[in-house]
């Protein structure tokens, strides 16, 4: 029941989705061992928190239009790679217990 319940709260977005985007999507979700529905739900929110210009260059590979080397993609996941392995390597140490 408990299942039933989660799935009343989940909504399926109806947009249009140009179909290679989407199986583009599917493919790669399968190919790690992903759920393409909750991987797409990160993704939607990861989208509020990119810059502009990243999100006008996604918009636009997706209409089909190539306005960027496909090599600058491979960068761009490098780039959050170090990134969050550098966010990782200052996370604040807990401050030890007076004794």
């Amino acid at each position: 029941m408990l299942v039933m319940k989660k799935n009343e709260e989940k909504i399926k977005t109806g947009w249009p989705i140009p179909a290679s985007i989407k199986e583009s999507f599917v493919n790669f979700c399968a190919e790690v061992g992903c759920i393409a529905q909750e991987d797409c739900a990160g993704a939607l929110l990861i989208w509020q928190h990119l810059p502009a210009q990243i999100r006008e260059q996604a918009r636009l590979e997706a209409k089909g239009i190539r306005a960027i080397d496909k090599k600058f993609w491979k960068q761009f996941s490098s780039g959050v790679e170090l990134g969050l392995k550098a966010q990782l390597s200052i996370q604040p140490q807990k401050p030890e217990k007076a004794k």
